[in-house]
């Protein structure tokens, strides 16, 4: 917690940029010469958005390689970020955080193929990744993906959420005479 411009974001991507396994579309570890994340750390070549070419020199952690073969590129990370979620009215603040959560999940879409689903989770699953997550499966959908997700590398997943103060902060200006509407948005984010 920090004042605004004192880099929490920055260092937030970068957390999740060291830690991430980079996957492909089917969930599948990409080979460590397909990664992106790596010469971010190590240096190397990278390629902008743009198609151009850049070499960037390595960061003072490069030196430490026991870390970075330890713990770069080694865990799944779930990044949620809830800058942008705010309305006028409850209903409003709600469907904003559904449309975040479900962008979320479709980037796990390879998950609803598993045979080690249940019925129950994979219904959830498909209510999420559908646009169409009950208040319910919105309550538990971090705690959900993550089981999900850590059952799938096998591994204990990292959950960065980003502005998790913000839709609070937004409702209570918003809703500073309403305690009825300001308790209802102080429930959905607990």
């Amino acid at each position: 917690t920090r004042p605004r411009r004192w880099g929490k974001s920055l260092n937030m991507d970068m957390l999740a940029r060291f830690l991430a396994i980079e996957t492909d579309e089917q969930g599948q570890a990409l080979p460590i010469e397909k990664c992106t994340n790596r010469p971010l750390f190590l240096g190397g070549e990278v390629t902008l958005e743009n198609g151009e070419k850049k070499q960037l020199q390595p960061l003072n952690i490069a030196q430490y390689q026991r870390l970075i073969d330890l713990y770069q590129g080694k865990a799944p990370v779930i990044c949620l970020g809830l800058k942008n979620v705010k309305g006028d009215d409850y209903e409003t603040i709600e469907a904003s955080l559904k449309e975040k959560i479900c962008s979320l999940y479709d980037e796990y879409s390879y998950l609803k193929h598993q045979p080690w689903l249940t019925q129950n989770q994979s219904d959830q699953l498909e209510r999420c990744l559908n646009g169409k997550p009950t208040i319910v499966d919105l309550k538990s959908s971090l705690s959900f993906l993550s089981k999900l997700i850590s059952k799938y590398y096998q591994k204990k997943v990292y959950i960065l959420v980003d502005e998790y103060d913000a839709p609070i902060n937004h409702a209570y200006q918003k809703f500073r005479g309403d305690t009825t509407s300001f308790d209802s948005v102080l429930e959905l984010f607990s």
